[in-house]
């Protein structure tokens, strides 16, 4: 069952200091953390999402050949820092065959009219779906996302051209973070309409998440940041440079936010391996015998 296509988009902006972890959103039909819609092994999971980033998408940033590589890094990181053991990428540049994400540069200088980024979503409906935690669960399913990027419109932005290159590719590896965390179904953390979670009201601690169990202790959270990598408001005021916009890492919003969509379950030991550590730690206590003992 596929619904229909639905979109999100990013605006970079605003720069209040970047705040400690208050909540998390989620993209989905329903504002319900336990069927919202997220990747599962059925859907793209069983060897890592394949991701098939566009052969033109380094000469879109004004890159040569030689220095495709640059952009390739920015890229490689905005998905690696999103994985845990569950969630894992598989990105190929300039192969998009069988790709169940694709990023791509827009062409045009401004073709989203005040957006720098879009995720194009596509999800159906399982009523078996298996989370990466082994429950079954019925609920949303993303099965495909195309992210499109503005390249030419952020390059065009008064002074972004004269920044390092290193500073450039810090601020557009924070747009593709946030496009990813989309693409993984999380939503935007600072608007009012959305349903925000924690596990407490505390917004400065870590989210306590149980793998086992992560939708157990989950509260709708009045905390609201817009420094974590999924608002669109990282700075405060609109095209502020700031500590938040470029960051290259995540928040811990965000963290729990992946880490409830995607539970890592750490295997019990095994039978015999439990044997074994329990016949060491025998032989380690019996007590040895000197000579005299004899």
């Amino acid at each position: 069952m596929r619904p229909g296509r639905f979109v999100f988009a990013a605006l970079m902006g605003t720069c209040i200091a970047a705040g400690p972890a208050g909540a998390f959103s989620i993209y989905s039909p329903i504002q319900d953390i336990a069927t919202a819609a997220r990747w599962t092994s059925a859907s793209g999971l069983v060897d890592g999402i394949r991701v098939g980033v566009d052969a033109s998408f380094a000469a879109a940033w004004g890159m040569t050949t030689t220095d495709a590589a640059v952009v390739g890094g920015w890229v490689q990181h905005a998905f690696d820092v999103w994985e845990n053991p569950a969630l894992q990428f598989d990105v190929r540049f300039g192969d998009l065959d069988g790709a169940e994400i694709v990023l791509q540069a827009l062409p045009g200088p401004d073709p989203l009219v005040g957006y720098f980024g879009i995720a194009n979503i596509d999800w159906g409906f399982d009523s078996a779906r298996t989370l990466t935690n082994g429950q079954v669960v019925a609920g949303w399913t993303i099965e495909a996302v195309r992210i499109d990027i503005a390249a030419e419109r952020l390059q065009s932005v008064d002074g972004f051209s004269g920044l390092p290159l290193g500073m450039r590719g810090r601020i557009i590896t924070r747009l593709f973070m946030h496009e990813i965390g989309h693409a993984i179904g999380l939503g935007h953390t600072e608007e009012l309409q959305n349903v925000y979670f924690d596990t407490d009201f505390d917004p400065d601690n870590a989210m306590a998440i149980d793998p086992a169990d992560p939708f157990a202790g989950l509260v709708d959270s009045p905390n609201r940041f817009v420094g974590t990598v999924m608002s669109r408001r990282p700075c405060g005021e609109y095209l502020v440079i700031c500590e938040a916009v470029v960051s290259d890492a995540l928040s811990l919003d965000d963290i729990g936010g992946r880490d409830v969509l995607y539970p890592v379950l750490v295997p019990e030991p095994a039978l015999g391996a439990l044997l074994a550590l329990a016949l060491l730690a025998a032989c380690r206590e019996r007590p040895t015998r000197s000579a005299h003992d004899a």
